[in-house]
């Protein structure tokens, strides 16, 4: 508690990745008052050619009750 999986266009250097990934645990940390050790966090890249089919319909479409902040496409 909690897995995070970022799901991005490829293209990300590990730097990035590292830093998005701190990021996330720190503020899930703050908020919720857990420990670091209990965070997890996938960056998953997902080429444009396949977004649709790996993306929009699995996580958007079909988990629409769940989404926290909507995109705009």
């Amino acid at each position: 508690m909690p897995h995070i999986n970022i799901k991005h266009y490829p293209g990300l250097t590990d730097e990035q990745k590292s830093e998005i990934s701190n990021r996330i645990q720190e503020v899930i940390v703050s908020v919720s008052h857990c420990k670091p050790s209990v965070v997890s966090v996938v960056m998953e890249p997902v080429s444009a050619d396949e977004w649709h089919e790996r993306v929009i319909e699995p996580e958007l479409i079909a988990k629409q009750s769940f989404i926290t902040i909507k995109p705009n496409y």
